[in-house]
């Protein structure tokens, strides 16, 4: 049987599930989630680096966890954790 992680119920009734790595993983999720808003590309050219501003509007609302750039989008992307409005 597959473990689950802490965020099971909140994966479970928000996407659909699968079994990864001996643990009950989402695959994807049913729409976009508060948090899905906020993980978005980089407005400034380059590398996005953990510390840098994550801002809804004008107001500072994270920092940045971790950036890289995508080959495959040809620019910047980041995240970082995002308060649900």
């Amino acid at each position: 049987m597959a473990r689950r992680t802490q965020l099971y119920d909140f994966h479970r009734e928000h996407g659909h599930m699968t079994e990864y790595a001996n643990f009950d993983m989402p695959v994807w999720f049913k729409g976009t989630i508060p948090e899905a808003l906020a993980v978005r590309s980089a407005v400034e050219r380059g590398i996005p680096r953990a510390g840098y501003e994550i801002k809804s509007g004008e107001t500072v609302v994270s920092k940045v966890t971790s950036g890289i750039f995508s080959p495959l989008l040809n620019y910047g992307i980041a995240m970082g954790y995002v308060p649900p409005e």
